[in-house]
């Protein structure tokens, strides 16, 4: 008698796999017919109905590919079409015979991965929906080199070389997946074929805020509305963090009383956790944040992520903020005069940067305070030196470094004064008088 279990996820998981030249199917127990076949390499979804007099069996895909409680509403589904009579199997092989289209490959694809994060989910599918939506509903296999290259070209032609990279770097991730994974009949590596020789280089960007900007990009700062977004732009220039480790950091990650806090491993880009002593101005920080606190993390967010996303509006205040310093008018009357009267070539611009410039700024200014040991193990890089492998900084010896970091950036950011001038005549007069 065949073997009944709840199918979930992690039941499936724990199923051993058969012998091999064997197959086991289990049976859901709250479901009948909807099972899934386990052999000696996979596991596979299906469901079995006899349908006039004839058993009639739809697999509907293997787990990991697809996951347990979608199987259970693709096999609901099938129930359905079953019963009207329709050849689900038949209709499958003439979806095979035109190809799977780039539009369910995408959607396999992240079911495939469930461990993606958010913001890497966003940016694959605003690629695919700017600049590849045409394709989506075509046949992955009807995607030829030639169509890779001028597309390649246009989005380049378009929006920039970076994002004609980026774009066709992931349909080949898409086309490799099609083939590899869901064993659609595509016998090479058609994007590189088609690409050799036509990637575009793109330097490595080197921007970070100059010494002689720090000032006034820091008072700038100071005039944020929202505190929340003023104390995490502090916390990238003084910590050098990622823009997302920043974003997603939890209370629950922060010792206040061992004066420390944690990035998660599944955050850290080389999947290692990172745990970092509060210099005193961090501390004041993050208690300034813990006074404030809303929810679980350390900077809240309106939207259901419950953290912070977006900072590009206060982006573009600071760059409006630190135009009217540079160019010593306060008010907005007086900046849009500025504007009417002189030329552009006349008006100093901005500070424009990104986010990730604050960590190269903090990077570029920690590396003439501490060792390059130290500076690595701050910024969390994997050694990939076998020396410095052999290196082990506990947090205490990171401790004093990390202060010396502040201090230095602290003086970078506080306002220069202007020096006193003494005219050499008042100096002569003043030591006249001493001397008498």
């Amino acid at each position: 008698m065949p073997a009944k279990i709840k199918l979930t996820k992690i039941a499936v998981d724990k199923l051993p796999y058969s012998e091999k030249g064997k197959q086991v199917d289990y049976y859901d127990t709250e479901l009948p017919a909807f099972g899934v076949r386990v052999s000696a390499t996979s596991k596979v979804y299906f469901v079995r109905k006899r349908i006039n007099g004839k058993m009639t069996r739809v697999n509907l895909g293997r787990h990991g590919v697809i996951t347990a409680d979608d199987a259970r509403n693709d096999a609901k589904d099938a129930f359905t079409d079953l019963r009207k009579g329709v050849d689900i199997n038949r209709e499958k092989t003439k979806s095979m015979e035109r190809g799977i289209t780039l539009e369910k490959v995408y959607e396999d694809y992240q079911t495939a991965r469930p461990a993606m994060k958010d913001r890497t989910k966003s940016v694959d599918t605003s690629l695919l929906n700017c600049h590849l939506s045409d394709w989506l509903k075509k046949p992955i296999r009807d995607i030829t080199d030639d169509m890779v290259k001028r597309r390649h070209l246009k989005i380049a032609k378009e929006s920039g070389v970076n994002t004609a990279n980026n774009a066709m770097r992931l349909f080949r991730r898409l086309h490799r997946f099609a083939g590899r994974s869901l064993k659609e009949m595509l016998d090479r590596d058609m994007v590189k074929d088609a690409l050799e020789g036509q990637w575009f280089k793109v330097d490595r960007r080197q921007t970070v805020l100059k010494e002689h900007e720090l000032p006034i990009w820091h008072k700038a700062v100071q005039k944020i509305g929202s505190p929340v977004i003023r104390d995490y732009l502090l916390l990238l220039m003084y910590t050098g963090l990622r823009e997302n480790e920043g974003m997603t950091l939890r209370w629950e990650d922060v010792d206040m009383e061992a004066a420390t806090f944690t990035i998660r491993k599944e955050i850290a880009k080389n999947k290692k956790a990172h745990t970092i002593p509060m210099s005193d101005y961090l501390k004041d920080l993050f208690q300034s944040r813990l006074d404030a606190r809303e929810n679980g993390f350390v900077f809240p967010g309106s939207g259901k992520s419950g953290h912070l996303i977006e900072t590009k509006r206060q982006i573009d205040f600071i760059e409006r903020e630190t135009k009217k310093m540079l160019n010593s008018v306060e008010t907005e009357e007086e900046f849009k005069k500025l504007i009417e009267e002189q030329s552009a070539d006349n008006i100093k611009p901005g500070i424009r940067f990104c986010l990730h410039d604050l960590r190269r700024t903090f990077a570029s200014i920690a590396e003439s305070v501490v060792s390059y040991s130290v500076l690595k193990r701050l910024m969390n890089h994997s050694d990939k030196d076998v020396t410095q492998g052999y290196i082990v900084l506990s947090i205490d010896k990171l401790r004093l470094p990390m202060q010396m970091v502040t201090d230095t950036i602290t003086g970078m950011l506080a306002e220069k004064k202007p020096a006193k001038v003494i005219s050499i005549d008042g100096k002569r007069r003043k030591k006249s008088a001493l001397q008498a």
